[in-house]
């Protein structure tokens, strides 16, 4: 059972981050190295949140 729960929450994270790197880039298509920045962005800013509820 929490193996299906993990899949779950890692893919409502995996629809957030796509939906934040989509709103950053303004409906036109990222070249590669700007698309790996834009999915770093959001990745960045989550890790204090991490290590303040661990």
């Amino acid at each position: 059972m929490s193996h299906a729960l993990h899949d779950r929450d890692q893919s409502a994270a995996r629809q957030r981050l796509n939906r934040k790197v989509n709103k950053k880039a303004n409906r036109r298509k990222p070249g590669k190295k700007e698309l790996r920045d834009l999915k770093d962005e959001p990745k960045l800013d989550l890790l204090p949140m991490v290590f303040a509820s661990g």
